[in-house]
């Protein structure tokens, strides 16, 4: 007789979705004052983003999402900066 072939198992790993986020940096027209910033995380797991220092200007607005979780898709955060003024 002749071995008999057993059927062969796999165990599927499973899929853990990621995220990316964007951090931005404006001034209040819109216009970019330095290079974005990207990042990649699994869903559900929690990013920090920090405000750069920018000669010349100084930040006005913290975005409610700078500080959050990853989620299925992209997130964009964006620091709003003002020129400052000159005397």
């Amino acid at each position: 007789m002749g071995q008999q072939q057993l059927p062969t198992c796999t165990k599927e790993t499973p899929v853990i979705k990621q995220g990316d986020l964007v951090v931005n940096y404006v001034d209040q027209d819109g216009k970019t004052l330095a290079s974005s910033d990207s990042d990649k995380g699994d869903v559900d797991s929690a990013y920090t983003t920090k405000p750069k220092e920018i000669a010349g200007y100084k930040l006005v607005e913290t975005p409610a999402n700078a500080n959050g979780t990853y989620t299925d898709g992209t997130t964009t955060v964006t620091y709003v900066y003002q020129r400052n003024a000159c005397y």
